[in-house]
C-alpha cells in the first residue's frame, strides 16, 4: 500500500495546535489526540479508543518511533481495525519524542495496522521510512500551507521512487 493511499489529504493536519489536533504537553498526550482523530475519521467505535491509544503508547515505550531528522512513526498492529490507516501531523513547534539524534519531532506519521496482515504492515512501515529519507522533505513539508499540497508531494515522491 502506498503512503498516499494510507494517508488521504483529509488525514493531514498542518500546524499545532490545530482545529483537529489540540496543543499537547507530552508525547503521550499528542499520540492520544492523533489516535482519536484517526479513529473518528475511520468510524472506529469510541469504546475501542482507549485500547488503541494504549497499544500505540505501549509500542512507543518498547522503543521510540522517532527515526531522526524530526520524524516519528508511532504505530500499532491491532485486532480492532480491518484495514491500515494513517495520519500525518506537521508540528510548527517540535515535541520531544526521545529521538536518538535528540532532535524534536516536527512530523508525525501515526499508523494503525490490522494485526492479521503482519507482512503487509512491515512493507507499509518500510514505505513510510523510504519516503522520509528524501532530502529536505521535513523543511519542505513544514513550509507547505495545505494538506492537499503535502499529499500531492507524497504522491510525487512515490511515483519518482518507482521510476528509478
Amino acid at each position: 500500500m502506498k503512503v498516499s493511499q494510507l494517508i488521504p489529504a483529509e488525514h493531514i493536519c498542518i500546524g499545532w495546535p490545530s482545529s483537529n489536533i489540540p496543543q499537547s504537553k507530552s508525547k503521550r498526550e499528542l499520540i492520544k489526540c492523533i489516535v482519536q482523530f484517526l479513529c473518528q475519521k475511520n468510524n472506529i467505535p469510541k469504546k475501542n479508543y482507549s485500547n488503541i491509544i494504549e497499544q500505540v503508547i505501549e509500542r512507543e515505550k518498547s522503543m521510540t518511533t522517532a527515526i531522526g531528522h524530526g520524524f516519528a512513526i508511532p504505530h500499532a498492529s491491532l485486532d480492532e481495525i480491518e484495514k491500515p490507516t494513517g495520519a500525518c501531523v506537521i508540528l510548527s513547534e517540535g515535541i520531544d519524542f526521545e529521538a536518538i539524534d535528540r532532535e524534536n519531532v516536527h512530523i508525525i506519521i501515526l499508523v494503525l495496522l490490522p494485526k492479521k496482515h503482519y507482512t503487509k504492515n512491515i512493507q507499509i512501515l518500510n514505505n513510510i521510512v523510504e519516503l522520509t529519507n528524501h532530502d529536505d522533505i521535513r523543511d519542505k513539508w513544514m513550509h507547505m500551507k495545505s494538506a492537499e499540497d503535502i499529499w500531492k508531494d507524497i504522491n510525487r515522491l512515490e511515483n519518482m521512487d518507482k521510476s528509478h
